[in-house]
């Protein structure tokens, strides 16, 4: 059963890196976005921001998602540290781009 959990968490900590490390992809997109076109109209900025923060919004959705599957087999105080955890992300995402 130990192995079990071991196995799950480490799954959901190489899923948690993986999302940590497309956001921050996603994030150099947007900076690099903003350089290019900081001279050009507004609305297509904005269009392009729009876009990957609803890429950004689905990745991080799907993650979630596949954390409550996988989380459901660890004991109770292991499921609240992952609860835990997920709902200090966006905290820390914002810490890290200001």
């Amino acid at each position: 059963m130990e192995q079990h959990i071991e196995r799950n968490v480490t799954y959901m900590t190489g899923v948690l890196q993986q999302l940590q490390e497309y956001i921050s992809q996603q994030t150099a997109i947007l900076s690099g976005e903003l350089a290019v076109q900081r001279d050009r109209w507004l609305h297509e900025l904005s269009a392009t921001y729009n876009n990957i923060r609803k890429d950004i919004a689905n990745a991080i959705r799907q993650v979630v998602d596949i954390l409550s599957r996988s989380a459901t087999v660890l004991p109770a105080f292991a499921q609240q540290r992952v609860k835990d955890f997920v709902l200090s992300l966006p905290q820390r995402w914002v810490c890290r781009l200001f």
